[in-house]
């Protein structure tokens, strides 16, 4: 221990300092500056581990050895320090463990002296609590903790009589594991005919269910089947109205066309109509401008027979009216006078004979 310095501890350490044997100052981790007319004391704060193992003789008079462990603390180091010298770093431990070695191992054969080999055997967790109530007054005076206590390993010590236990144990471990394979045999035989059941039930039930699926995928691909026959159907009839209106466009085409044919024909008609009726006017007014001219030059070449008739006598006009009348090739003139008409044909034939 220093007299004077700087005292550096581990962050696991408690430090208490005092000044006139009474603490003025402590903490965990602490790093201080240390005089002379001071004290201080380090105590270790970590978990120590301690192995204990006792021999005694059971309440049937048998050897028993027990053996186990326990884990444990500074919990109060301001009452450890005074049961403790903590002027060496790891002497306080050492007997702190011996110490506590020593009561477990004394409450140990306390409590198998009180109790069976069977019990011994069977109720660890007694010992356990035993334990820890033996302890309780010495870790609350000394300001230790218990942290855990276990038992690792209880060992008859005659082992003819361990031989004879583990004999009556194996035939009645034996029994009860034939006794209970045979009901856990009948209960598993119990259980797969109920497993069998709710098999066979959840496989009717998924039978059913799939059946019910099945009708009601059917009847939604019928309904789709149907709805597409509908929608089919409208197309098809859309596609016949369409045709249908396309046909009645193109007959309608077809009918304007015809009709604006007929009607250029039909103006054609008209216009070949007029002209036929113009072009009849036409030889009409033709013809009877001929026929004026000739009625004219017959009126005229007989006005001009007349005259010469007076002047040179009746052969030259029947001479030169017959050759008028062959040319004009007039076969009937009417000029209004019967004896005249007769008198033209027998002039036009007489001149016809000696031509």
């Amino acid at each position: 221990m220093k007299n004077i310095g700087i005292v550096r501890v581990n962050p696991s350490d408690y430090v208490i300092r005092l000044r006139g044997g009474k603490i003025y100052k402590q903490g965990l981790g602490m790093n201080f500056f240390t005089i002379p007319s001071e004290q201080y004391v380090i105590l270790p704060t970590t978990v120590s581990k301690i192995q204990f193992l006792a021999d005694q003789i059971s309440r049937e008079n048998q050897g028993v050895e027990v053996s186990g462990f326990a884990f444990w603390k500074i919990g109060d180091p301001s009452k450890t320090y005074l049961h403790f010298d903590f002027s060496a770093s790891l002497a306080p431990v050492e007997t702190i463990n011996n110490y506590l070695k020593d009561v477990v191992e004394s409450a140990i054969r306390h409590q198998v002296a009180n109790m069976t080999i069977d019990e011994v055997l069977r109720k660890r967790g007694t010992i356990i609590l035993a334990l820890k109530k033996e302890l309780e007054y010495i870790s609350t005076e000394w300001g230790i903790a218990i942290e855990t206590i276990e038992i690792k390993n209880v060992k008859i010590m005659s082992s003819q009589l361990f031989h004879n236990m583990q004999a009556r144990f194996r035939d009645q471990i034996r029994l009860e594991s034939e006794t209970s394979a045979l009901k856990t045999n009948q209960e598993i035989a119990e259980q797969n005919i109920i497993h069998n059941e709710q098999i066979a039930l959840l496989e009717q039930e998924a039978k059913t269910k799939d059946l019910e699926r099945r009708n009601v995928l059917d009847k939604i691909a019928l309904e789709k089947q149907s709805e597409i026959y509908k929608l089919r159907a409208k197309e098809q009839q859309q596609q016949n109205l369409l045709a249908k209106a396309n046909d009645l466009e193109l007959f309608e085409i077809e009918q304007l066309n015809k009709r604006q044919k007929y009607l250029a024909e039909l103006d054609t008609l008209e216009n070949e109509k007029k002209l036929l009726t113009k072009r009849m006017e036409m030889e009409a007014l033709v013809a009877k401008s001929s026929q004026d001219k000739a009625l004219l030059e017959i009126v005229t070449l007989k006005e001009k027979l007349l005259v010469e008739n007076t002047e040179k006598g009746e052969h030259i006009l029947y001479k030169n009216l017959a050759q008028i009348l062959s040319q004009l090739n007039i076969n009937e003139i009417n000029i209004g006078h019967t004896e005249l008409q007769a008198l033209l044909k027998q002039l036009k034939g007489s001149w016809n004979k000696d031509n």
